[in-house]
């Protein structure tokens, strides 16, 4: 089933969706994406478990999620980088349903498809991703009504 890879097939699709520059639109995306990881996090463990992720926030919202990280990985790589990634990761699995796909997967796991599409380890793109999401978080201060404070 290929799950570990599951999560960047669904960010692809809402990248692409959402490549325009409509900034109302990525502000509600935006949006979505804070109040989803406010409410149930990002953890390493959840790309390689994504059905179990995107069944416990919704995949419309798991979309999303990834869709911020991709976004962050643009910044550094370009579109050019999300198409090297969706070739090294996703497009090229669709056409091999045989045998020839779980020895393609042990030759090439995610982590090692990742780093050689993008240049970048996943470790540290998925540091910089969860940076973004607690970026998209209000702080505290900004809640605090300055008028009931102190």
């Amino acid at each position: 089933d290929h799950e570990d890879r599951r999560w960047i097939a669904a960010g692809l699709a809402k990248w692409i969706e959402h490549s325009s520059d409509n900034e109302s639109e990525h502000r509600e995306q935006k949006s979505v994406a804070a109040q989803v990881y406010a409410e149930s996090g990002l953890s390493r463990k959840d790309l390689d478990q994504w059905a179990s992720f995107e069944e416990a926030v919704g995949t419309e919202e798991a979309a999303i999620l990834v869709w911020i990280g991709l976004r962050e990985l643009e910044k550094t790589m370009g579109s050019e980088g999300i198409s090297r990634l969706a070739r090294a990761t996703v497009i090229q699995r669709v056409s091999r349903v045989d045998s020839r796909a779980m020895w393609w997967d042990l030759l090439h796991p995610v982590d090692r498809a990742f780093a050689t599409s993008t240049g970048m380890d996943l470790d540290q793109f998925f540091d910089r991703w969860v940076a973004a999401l607690e970026e998209l978080q209000p702080s505290s201060e900004a809640s605090e009504d300055p008028e009931t404070v102190g």
